[in-house]
């Protein structure tokens, strides 16, 4: 199923995965964020799981910082390519269990791309 949506709060009650978008124009999906909460999930109790928080901090400071910066860059023309896949928990563990640099999601692009194939569908 696929759904678009701009409620940051109902797209982790809803999703296994987000897909986050630069910012317009020429706008291009830039993440694949993957949702790790347990199903089924109740809009009242996902708030206290102790990875909600995480996971809306990751997207909205995707939505709010970065979405812009990734606008900016160039894109090779290539074809499309599929998102940099992100989980936002096991960011923020492996952050905590460094002294480095925080993590952060690879920027340089990936090698697989997105085949599209045109299907028929006739009905009747």
């Amino acid at each position: 199923m696929f759904m678009i949506t701009h409620d940051v709060d109902e797209a982790i009650l809803l999703a296994d995965r987000i897909f986050l978008m630069t910012n317009g124009p020429q706008a291009r999906i830039a993440e694949a964020v993957e949702i790790d909460l347990p199903r089924p999930r109740q809009r009242a109790e996902i708030v206290k799981h102790p990875h909600f928080y995480t996971i809306r901090n990751y997207l909205v400071d995707f939505l709010v910082n970065r979405s812009s910066e990734l606008r900016t860059q160039e894109f090779d023309g290539q074809g499309l390519r599929y998102p940099t896949p992100v989980n936002p928990v096991q960011l923020a563990a492996s952050e905590t269990t460094t002294d480095s640099t925080p993590a952060s999601p690879a920027t340089e692009p990936q090698e697989n791309l997105v085949k599209f194939t045109p299907k028929e569908v006739r009905h009747g």
